[in-house]
């Protein structure tokens, strides 16, 4: 644990800190890839859902109609980046 804290402190672009700049980039890209993986079925709604009547279906369920939609294309391998900027964002704070 301590060879990586001294391994990247004397790395710098145009003043600023690596690790500070790749806290960044895991802030700005880590909400990009929960929306990518959790809300999905937005952007597939109305050419897959309703031209295919899915959408009739998924009325008829008991269940929340916005959640429903969002988790209708789920895929686990777009979870792999949000977790490698989780451990991003441990590894840059600890």
């Amino acid at each position: 644990m301590n060879l990586r804290m001294h391994l990247l402190t004397g790395f710098q672009y145009k003043g600023w800190p690596i690790m500070m700049l790749q806290m960044l980039l895991v802030c700005l890209t880590d909400p990009i890839g929960l929306a990518e993986t959790f809300c999905r079925g937005f952007d597939y709604f109305p050419w897959r859902m309703i031209r295919t009547g899915e959408f009739d279906r998924v009325l008829l369920r008991p269940h929340s109609l916005v959640v429903q939609v969002a988790a209708s294309y789920f895929h686990i391998h777009r979870l792999s980046r949000v977790l490698a900027g989780m451990g991003a964002i441990i590894w840059c704070l600890f």
